[in-house]
């Protein structure tokens, strides 16, 4: 991992031809006009300082204040809810509300949208307890199946909240993002991770080209926040 981190670190920006989808590395750049935030979908204990952490159930769907459907899934296990707090390992800002593939439950996670949307993006962090030198992956999908293209990017996994956690999103000018599946892996190997608020482009706009950014991958591919959960039991 350290090899292929110094090797990231040392590349700016690869892109490949038969890509569709567009790699947008700030929230600010993909201009969001919607969102997703977690921590409306079920709260968390204020003096929760370990586990048991509240669930989710997999797979569940929500609805974001623009009134946008979508389901989240992982491959196995319940999604574990967590907030960022000055005490609790990791570098999202204090007060973000976090979704966790689990103690020990790796990704892939996946999001379907009713309608398909423009751009879609978040922040992504490896579980700094275990991994420390982590890829971020994110690729999006259209109507049909086929993959509008898939980035990597590579990030350190910090337990100081308001370290900085690196931002991966997408944007396609069709507005034919579908679906979207994020990840993150340890040597080639699928890892726990958390990431904040969802942030969504469901109406035209245009972005900038994309910023030259030490440390990201582009690999080829053929292709806050007010939310209501649906039909989820509550969890304490």
């Amino acid at each position: 991992m350290k090899t292929l981190l110094a090797t990231a670190l040392g590349t700016v920006l690869f892109t490949s031809t038969a890509q569709a989808a567009t790699f947008v590395d700030t929230r600010e750049a993909l201009n969001p006009n919607d969102f997703l935030d977690w921590s409306e979908l079920v709260e968390v204990p204020e003096d929760l300082v370990g586990p048991p952490l509240p669930t989710l159930p997999n797979p569940f769907s929500a609805t974001s204040p623009g009134g946008l459907n979508l389901n989240v899934s992982i491959p196995a296990g319940e999604f574990a809810r967590i907030d960022q707090t000055p005490f609790f390992p990791g570098a999202f800002d204090v007060g973000d509300g976090l979704l966790f593939t689990g103690l020990g439950n790796p990704g892939p996670l996946t999001i379907t949208f009713d309608t398909p949307v423009f751009g879609v993006g978040t922040q992504v962090q490896s579980d700094p307890i275990e991994i420390f030198d982590y890829i971020a992956t994110i690729e999006a999908f259209d109507s049909l199946g086929n993959s509008l293209g898939s980035f990597e990017r590579p990030g350190v996994s910090e337990i100081n909240a308001g370290g900085g956690v690196i931002f991966t999103g997408v944007f396609d000018s069709s507005g034919d993002i579908k679906t979207l599946v994020l990840n993150a892996k340890e040597e080639g190997v699928d890892v726990p991770f958390a990431i904040n608020a969802l942030s969504i482009r469901s109406v035209p706009i245009s972005v900038p080209e994309p910023s030259v950014i030490l440390g990201l991958l582009v690999i080829g591919g053929t292709g806050s926040i007010v939310s209501r959960l649906r039909g989820l039991p509550e969890n304490n």
